[in-house]
């Protein structure tokens, strides 16, 4: 039996591929597509572009055990607007991208109804940005 050990993000030796990025839609393609080349993978491997974050389904908790776990993520951007040269969000997102207040709290009101979990952590590096467009 073939064994494979996919992470998302920082790795070690044991690790076959590591996915960078707009993860939903390239774990999803290299398991319809596979990937032979390096070790890390990322959206544009696949030639795909930045996702609108609006159209991220929730997230899928059922194959989780949630009396585990503290709180439940959720993600209401990605990147930061300031694009500092020593920060990784830079390298990870490139352009910051934000989801509709209105769909993030859908999300939040999805996932409590579904799971009846009532802490959320935000996985967003920045909360303080501007509350209107760039």
């Amino acid at each position: 039996m073939l064994k494979l050990v996919l992470v998302f993000g920082p790795f070690g030796p044991f690790i076959d591929k590591v996915v960078f990025g707009e993860g939903e839609l390239v774990f999803q393609t290299y398991l319809e597509e596979g990937h032979t080349g390096n070790v890390n993978i990322t959206a544009k491997d696949f030639g795909i572009e930045k996702i609108d974050m609006d159209t991220l389904p929730p997230l899928d908790f059922s194959d989780l055990d949630l009396t585990k776990y503290f709180h439940l993520g959720i993600a209401a951007s990605r990147g930061c607007p300031f694009l500092c040269g020593f920060c990784s969000e830079t390298k990870l997102w490139a352009k910051f991208r934000r989801k509709a207040a209105e769909k993030t709290a859908d999300e939040v009101k999805y996932q409590l109804d579904k799971w009846g979990i009532n802490k959320f952590f935000f996985t967003d590096a920045l909360y303080n940005h501007s509350l209107t467009p760039f």
